[in-house]
């Protein structure tokens, strides 16, 4: 933990979380809990630890380094590598026994090149990505089928899954999610009545967990929604509360006059006698500097806004007269403290943005 900004995550907030996530799916429908970018910011041996102790087996990561050092800390764990590693790690990705996503035909072959040449004779689990609308990494699904026919006669690789993403799960645009799920169907079906053998299928992550259960195949890759941020408030289909908090220190506690300027570009201005709170905390630990005049933080268990621009390292706060703040004092700057609460979702609105980059941006180490 740093001296001047620090963040705790609930475990017991998360733990319930996942088990109202693995009661919501059928007992043959996995769970993958992705924990990429060290767990959005929760800490991934924290996360884990506590995720294991729930009955989590499966996870999923963005590179292969994060899937090493989750190797280490789950021997016997089942890693997927979401974000089409490219060949130089095949050895990592052999030895750690780490399943890649193939993102399309020229990958896929490299990739069965690489195992050829340095394991010949081996063989790498991999799933493989449709790209059925998203326009990100995949086979297109109009020549998918003819595509993955080719690429399963390949030595080196085991094609075990079937993936896809939605582009606007969560309700943003029902008959587009829909029309998606429709083409990735189409391509399972098409690949099976080729004589593909594919263990797994999948393409719901939080937001089409959310929006249709009949989405769930064989598995779900669940990550905002398990910290605690459903894409979909109103209609979710479980229940989740936020599991981490982000804390910081009071600096110093200081009487303004009115017409004083507070911070850089002199963006605020005193209207009336005021007292403002220095915090330790600024966008070099992950702050963002677009809730200048917009965030909110908790200290004594008031809602104290953000005044002037968000330094480096320091962030100023007015204090309402009931706030008996003084220097050390704990500010909340996600999370709650007496009867008030600020959680990333509400810094996102404020801040032009969304929870995952709020929480993704946190720098306590």
């Amino acid at each position: 933990m740093n001296d001047h900004c620090w963040t705790e995550l609930d475990t017991d907030v998360l733990e319930g979380n996942l088990r109202a996530a693995q009661r919501a799916l059928q007992p043959d429908t996995a769970l993958f809990f992705v924990v990429k970018s060290d767990a959005y910011g929760h800490g991934m041996a924290s996360v884990v630890r506590c995720a294991v102790a729930a009955g989590i087996d499966c996870f999923a990561v963005a590179h292969v380094e994060e899937g090493i050092a989750l190797r280490a800390l789950q021997p016997r764990a089942t890693i997927m590598v979401l974000c089409a590693p490219p060949p130089d790690t095949v050895p990592d990705l052999l030895d750690k026994r780490l399943i890649p996503v193939i993102a399309g035909p020229e990958h896929g072959e490299a990739m069965a090149d690489a195992v050829c040449r340095c394991r010949p004779g081996s063989l790498l689990r991999c799933h493989v990505k449709i790209d059925t609308g998203m326009s990100r990494l995949g086979f297109d699904w109009t020549r998918a089928p003819r595509q993955l026919q080719v690429l399963s006669r390949h030595n080196g690789l085991r094609i075990e899954g079937i993936a896809s993403h939605f582009a606007a799960a969560g309700g943003e645009a029902p008959a587009r999610t829909a029309r998606q799920f429709q083409r990735f169907s189409k391509v399972i079906s098409a690949c099976l009545q080729g004589g593909m053998a594919l263990a797994m299928s999948h393409i719901s992550a939080s937001g089409g967990f959310c929006e249709n259960s009949q989405w769930d195949l064989d598995a779900v890759r669940l990550g905002i929604l398990l910290y605690g941020y459903p894409p979909m408030p109103s209609a979710c289909r479980i229940a989740v509360r936020p599991a981490l908090q982000w804390k910081t220190r009071v600096l110093q506690v200081k009487p303004l006059p009115r017409g004083r300027s507070v911070g850089y570009g002199a963006t605020y201005t005193v209207r009336g006698r005021r007292r403002i709170a220095l915090l330790s905390v600024g966008y070099g630990d992950g702050y963002s500097r677009h809730l200048s005049n917009r965030g909110v933080v908790l200290i004594d268990g008031c809602r104290c806004p953000v005044v002037g621009r968000v330094s480096m390292n320091l962030t100023a706060v007015s204090l309402p007269p009931n706030c008996r703040a003084q220097a050390g004092d704990i500010a909340v700057l996600i999370g709650c403290q007496g009867g008030a609460a600020v959680w990333a979702d509400e810094l996102a609105a404020a801040g032009g943005t969304i929870p995952y980059e709020v929480l993704t941006s946190i720098r306590c180490s």
